[in-house]
C-alpha cells in the first residue's frame, strides 16, 4: 500500500478525532446530566467483564463470550438514551436553557 493511502487515513482519522472530541464537548456541556448517563454505561462495562474473568480461572477462554455479552448489551442503551432527542425529564438538565 503506498505511503499516501496510510499518510491520507491517519489525517483522516485525526479530523474524526478532533470533530468527535469537539462536538462532545459541546454536549457535554449543554447536556451534563445525559453526559453522566452516557459515561455510567462505558465505565461499567470494563468491571463487569474483570470480575467474570476473575470468577472463571480454570476456564478463562470459556469466560469470554458469555462475561462480555451481558455487559456490552447492559452498556449500549444508555449512551443511545442519552443522545437521543426524546431523552425522559429526569435525564435533563435541570436549568432550562
Amino acid at each position: 500500500m503506498p505511503l499516501a493511502v496510510h499518510v491520507l487515513g491517519l489525517g483522516i482519522f485525526g479530523l474524526g478525532a478532533l470533530l468527535g472530541i469537539t462536538l462532545g464537548g459541546r454536549v457535554a456541556d449543554d447536556h451534563p446530566l445525559r453526559t453522566l448517563l452516557g459515561f455510567a454505561g462505558f465505565v461499567t462495562n470494563p468491571a463487569l467483564n474483570t470480575r467474570g474473568f476473575s470468577l472463571a480461572e480454570g476456564a478463562p477462554t470459556l469466560a469470554g463470550p458469555p462475561t462480555s455479552r451481558p455487559s456490552t448489551s447492559a452498556s449500549s442503551p444508555p449512551p443511545g438514551w442519552a443522545a437521543s432527542p426524546s431523552t425522559p425529564a429526569w435525564a435533563t438538565s435541570a436549568s432550562p436553557g
